[in-house]
């Protein structure tokens, strides 16, 4: 079995909380590294701790929803009894932040130390493990390794006594890249202040906010940013994605009820709470602002409710033109990202701007024309686009 072992038990430098659990984005240390223990194959995850309190809890309510087995522990007599002779144990250093791909690069073989230079990783406050290495704030090692360490007595730091049984029976060293440590992909954290200096660099790497060329992603990604510390928030986390499915079956129904302006504006709203939940969700994760499977979905979705309104909105004898225009308008949705510039592709993946300007066309009684001018303008851009591509050829 792979056992992990964290801490949220020191206090942070300014004695303002625990660096266990310091908040990166709405979430917190520790959390991240049950995240990252969970990803390695942990079963069962140990954290010292004084008690459960309502940050910690998150901790151990992520672990049990991957089926992983949770357990406080105060000291490291506690520890008896959880962690067999022949499991594997992985230890990190509290107030760590890691690149989760990298860990699981470099922690190979059954006793694995990771180190960093002393002379870069001391000053930052590292574990000195000899003249040239500190301790990088992640090992693996033997389950017989805690054994030694409750022999030890209560008062020992279990997780200092692990690194030194680890070095003295032969684990292997190896150095993570130091270039990790300048862009902030590894970094030990001991205080509030640090924690938010370095979430500014986290956010600026993780999410890409856009442009104000589609000026209701730019409005939203911002507000976002401006209340980053409620990610963490389980309403958040289902209550977005809940509502804007909720008001795309909203739009489904309006239109079909022969209501389109208002079906638009469900369709807007609904696009515009699933932007809001897609940038929530990639804060802290190793994502780089692309759409995932998610959103590939939302907006097929969103291109079918859109074809229902436009079949429910219109006499048969325009219906053909209005389905052909529909069409067209939504091959525009996906050539111009394709072939486009950078801002052009952002101004046509904002689903709430388009809706927006077909609601307006629909409320004066001007849908067709809508979805005509809005496709014309797109094929006229993109057409454009392929015309200044042939004369640099040329």
């Amino acid at each position: 079995m792979r056992v992990a072992l964290l801490s949220a038990i020191q206090p942070t430098s300014d004695g303002t909380g625990v660096r266990g659990l310091l908040s990166l984005a709405g979430r917190s240390l520790g959390l991240r590294q049950v995240e990252l223990a969970l990803s390695m194959g942990c079963e069962r995850i140990i954290c010292l701790a004084q008690g459960p309190d309502e940050d910690s809890l998150a901790m151990q309510h992520r672990s049990e929803r991957d089926g992983a087995r949770f357990h406080f522990v105060p000291h490291a007599r506690g520890l008896s009894g959880l962690v067999n002779a022949d499991d594997e144990l992985f230890v990190f250093a509290e107030g760590l932040f890691t690149d989760a791909k990298l860990v699981g690069e470099l922690l190979e073989g059954s006793r694995t130390v990771l180190t960093v230079p002393a002379e870069k990783g001391v000053p930052q406050g590292y574990e000195r493990i000899d003249r040239d290495y500190a301790w990088a704030g992640i090992l693996k090692t033997r389950g017989s390794s805690v054994e030694q360490v409750r022999e030890m007595g209560a008062d020992v730091d279990p997780v200092s006594a692990l690194l030194r049984i680890a070095l003295q029976s032969g684990g292997a060293m190896r150095a993570i890249p130091e270039e990790v440590l300048d862009d902030g992909r590894w970094m030990l954290l001991w205080d509030r202040d640090g924690a938010s200096a370095f979430e500014a660099g986290l956010i600026r790497r993780t999410v890409s906010v856009a442009s104000f060329a589609a000026p209701f992603h730019a409005l939203i990604d911002r507000t976002i940013m401006a209340f980053r510390k409620y990610v963490g928030s389980p309403a958040l986390s289902y209550g977005l994605p809940g509502l804007a499915s909720l008001l795309l079956g909203g739009s489904l129904y309006l239109g079909w009820t022969l209501k389109a302006g208002w079906a638009l504006v469900a369709l807007a709203l609904a696009a515009l709470f699933f932007r809001a939940a897609r940038t929530f969700q990639l804060f802290g994760t190793e994502e780089t602002g692309r759409p995932g499977r998610s959103g590939m979905i939302f907006d097929a979705v969103t291109d079918l409710a859109l074809l229902v309104i436009v079949t429910a909105s219109f006499p048969r004898s325009l219906i053909g033109s209005a389905i052909f225009a529909a069409l067209v308008l939504l091959a525009m949705f996906r050539l111009v990202p394709w072939s486009g510039p950078p801002w052009a592709g952002a101004m046509v993946q904002d689903r709430v701007l388009a809706s927006l300007l077909l609601a307006g066309g629909a409320f004066v009684g001007e849908f067709l024309l809508s979805i005509q001018i809005l496709a014309g303008i797109m094929l006229i851009m993109l057409l454009s686009m392929s015309w200044k591509a042939r004369l640099t050829r040329s």
